[in-house]
């Protein structure tokens, strides 16, 4: 919705008439679509089991470097 707001013409419009004019699907039906993709990837085993992760935790406590 954000690129909605460079269109002149529907600037004025709410969220849900921006959907329908556009016909795009709610954040929440996007979010639960991109839920039940990663639980179909889970149950049908398509990630990788053998992957080896080498984050390392930094001691340092700090944020920003100091200068």
């Amino acid at each position: 919705m954000r690129a909605s707001k460079f269109v002149l013409t529907v600037k004025h419009l709410t969220y849900r008439e921006k959907l329908l004019q556009f016909k795009l699907p709610t954040l929440k039906y996007r979010r639960l679509k991109g839920d039940m993709i990663e639980v179909y990837k889970i149950l049908a085993a398509k990630y990788d089991t053998n992957v080896t992760f080498s984050f390392e935790k930094h001691r340092d406590h700090r944020t920003r470097d100091i200068i």
